[in-house]
């Protein structure tokens, strides 16, 4: 499966717990006008960060033979309650615990 179809499993799935899962797309883009624009994330910032009633859950999402980046390893030993999700079995299994 792709990481996006997985993404939005995942976000259908948070929404029927009632919780608020959110994509932040790192980087930037140039406007017409030669303004550049910032996303304010870092690159390797989780792909998708969940908040539930206790707790905050940040997924790095990823294709069964995918490999995080090195800026993806730094976030996932810094943020508590980080997880690499390879599949929609593996998030509601994660999932369970919040």
């Amino acid at each position: 499966m792709r990481e996006i179809n997985l993404q939005r499993l995942v976000m259908l799935d948070c929404g029927k717990r009632g919780w608020q899962a959110y994509h932040f797309n790192p980087g930037g883009a140039e406007r017409p006008s030669g303004f550049y624009f910032n996303s304010g994330v870092p690159e390797g910032w989780p792909d998708l960060t969940i908040i539930t009633p206790t707790k905050t859950i940040y997924v790095e999402l990823k294709t069964p033979k995918g490999r995080l980046s090195k800026d993806q390893k730094k976030f996932q030993q810094l943020l508590p309650n980080a997880f690499v999700v390879r599949s929609l079995d593996q998030w509601q299994e994660i999932a369970l615990n919040y």
